[in-house]
């Protein structure tokens, strides 16, 4: 969650309870997989929680500082873009679905690949911007207010991002996928449009809603 420590908290309890349950209505080992996504959200906001504790009492250069960050970007940039198309490639039963998943897997990775060691290379950083929390893009974080959205890569590495866990949604043939897929892409392009010095911190605010639409996609019908 993007505005507090609490809403960050309370987000991560509520995640932390959808994600149970989901896994527990998912009726194969691939599905509980897929369902697992609410619990690394909840992970995800807990650590954000923890940001705006040590940002509101000036500790931005300790440990839990750093460890908090850095993990939050680990999700963002690296465990997204690989996890959703990979579970989805494990889910797909149709060949050619499951080669053309397997692609945007491979996008995911590229991804990923590309991040890692920018991010431990040149770093990062996380600042308060209003009532959210702005993560500066590591290829420019030392001119991020003026530059940094019109930075290319950002504007390469984000479309094939949309490209990946969206394109993989829609391609899985596993019923009400594609209703996961157009939650991310409407929420991402709400948080771009509107907060664009907060994508990936307001992004995750709708991290809740995306967890309800997978409990729905997980459960099965009663007349299945």
């Amino acid at each position: 969650m993007c505005f507090s420590a609490t809403a960050s908290f309370t987000a991560a309890g509520i995640l932390s309870v959808m994600g149970i349950l989901t896994i527990k209505a998912a009726r194969t080992k691939e599905l509980r997989l897929f369902a697992s996504v609410p619990l690394f959200f909840a992970i995800q906001q807990f650590l954000e929680g923890i940001l705006w504790i040590t940002l509101t009492r000036g500790h931005p250069d300790s440990f839990i500082h750093l460890m908090a960050m850095y993990g939050f970007l680990f999700f963002a940039g690296i465990f997204w873009p690989v996890w959703i198309p990979t579970v989805l490639y494990r889910l797909e039963e149709d060949a050619f679905r499951k080669k053309v998943i397997k692609g945007f897997l491979s996008i995911g990775i590229f991804i990923a690949l590309f991040y890692l060691p920018v991010l431990l290379i040149i770093g990062s950083d996380v600042e308060m911007v209003g009532h959210h929390l702005a993560y500066p893009f590591p290829t420019d974080r030392f001119e991020y207010y003026t530059k940094n959205y019109g930075d290319p890569i950002y504007y390469f590495l984000l479309t094939l991002y949309v490209i990946d866990i969206v394109g993989a949604c829609f391609t899985s043939s596993f019923p009400r996928m594609w209703i996961f897929g157009v939650s991310v892409g409407i929420s991402l392009l709400i948080a771009y449009i509107f907060y664009a010095l907060s994508v990936g911190s307001v992004w995750c605010y709708f991290s809740a809603l995306i967890s309800g639409v997978i409990y729905f996609v997980v459960k099965k019908p009663k007349n299945a």
